[in-house]
């Protein structure tokens, strides 16, 4: 998985066109369920493009990703962004760093399919 991941392929994943499709329902469903302002934890959250949106939207978001790569792909986007309240790290999904109840909703939309144990 790690090794797809260095690739960067995830970069550009969400701009094809079946990734377009994702994209605008994804973010249709979390307007309707979780308007802003809220506090959203994007875990799995890759080179961040839901985080850039959640953040332009007025959310703010604590980025979680297991890439290292991912998480300084959204770092680069974000040193001309200064302004948008996103704090990303690398992390992962099975031990999360946030406090229980520090935010409104919670993005998994990658890391399910990788767990492969039971226990995970």
């Amino acid at each position: 998985m790690l090794a797809h991941y260095a690739l960067g392929q995830e970069r550009d994943r969400l701009t094809s066109p079946c990734g377009i499709i994702e994209f605008e329902r994804t973010k249709e469903l979390i307007l309707r369920r979780l308007p802003p302002p809220a506090a959203v934890a994007d875990i799995g959250g890759g080179p961040g493009r839901y985080a850039m949106w959640l953040a332009q939207c007025g959310y703010h978001v604590d980025h979680r990703d297991l890439a290292a790569l991912h998480v300084e792909q959204l770092r680069d986007q974000l040193r001309d962004r200064r302004e948008l309240p996103i704090e990303t790290a690398v992390g992962d999904a099975r031990t999360v760093d946030l406090p229980d109840s520090s935010v409104d909703g919670v993005l998994l939309l990658g890391p399910l399919y990788h767990l492969s144990r039971r226990r995970d």
